[in-house]
This record gives structure tokens, sequence and C-alpha cells, in this order.
């Protein structure tokens, strides 16, 4: 019986995600005019006014059905979810989907309260639960 050698490759694990930021993660202008544009796309009687859930989900809560990553929230905005998500990625620049992604991470803790837009954006029961915690700004002041 001969045996027949095959390469040296072997499996390997999973390949990690790569964390994919919103341009305007760290741009309070950027946030400023996601949360401009989650009032002119009518987003609230959803979501809600402050992002605590109506008849939609929850963006201040700790429960994300479809990731709370950038890239996750993006395809939610773009493409849309069952169940009445609808998808804007036809209507709307590629930047303005951004913006918005950057307004609802806002909304639930995930930037720097520094650049977060002007209101209550620390509302939230806790961070999403497949996010990690945010870098938090170091007090002036403190050591």
């Amino acid at each position: 019986s001969s045996s027949v050698r095959v390469g040296q490759l072997e499996p390997g694990g999973p390949q990690p995600h790569a964390i994919v930021k919103s341009p305007y993660h760290d741009n309070a202008w950027g946030m400023s005019e996601g949360k401009r544009l989650y009032t002119a796309f009518n987003c609230a009687p959803c979501h809600g006014v402050n992002g605590g859930g109506a008849i939609g989900p929850a963006l201040i809560d700790d429960k994300w059905i479809y990731g709370a990553g950038a890239d996750q929230i993006y395809a939610t905005i773009s493409q849309g979810r069952p169940n009445g998500m609808p998808a804007f990625g036809s209507h709307l620049p590629v930047q303005q989907i951004w913006q918005l992604v950057a307004y609802v991470e806002a909304m639930s803790g995930q930037v720097s309260p520094v650049v977060a837009p002007g209101r209550n954006d620390d509302q939230m029961a806790a961070l999403p639960e497949n996010r990690r915690s945010p870098s938090r700004p170091v007090q002036v002041g403190s050591r």
C-alpha cells in the first residue's frame, strides 16, 4: 500500500473578527449629523426619541439582536432586518449611514462622552453584550 502525503497545511482556528469603527466614532460633528438624521428619517417612532425603544428594539440597552459592532449596525441600517427594519442603503449615501452608526453608538454609550452629542446619552442599562467596553477619557486633574 502506498501512502499519499498531503501538504503540511492544517486547518487553523477561526480567524479573529476585525473591529470596524465608524469614521465618525470620535467625531462630534459626525455624531451630531447622525442625531439630526435620526430625527429626519423618523427613527424615533420605532426606537424611541432617546433610543429607549417603542415598537422596535431599544438602542440604549445591552440586548442587540444583530450585534453592536459598527459594521453590524451599518449592515442593519443599510440592509434592513426582518420584522420591520427597512433597508436604507439604496436611499442614503455611505457617509450618512456612518453618521447614523456613530449616533447609535453614542446612544448605547460606546463613544467617549467628550464627543457624544449634546444630550443625555448615558441612559443605557449596560453596554451591549457583544461589545467590549469603550475607553474612558482621563479626568482632568486625576492620576
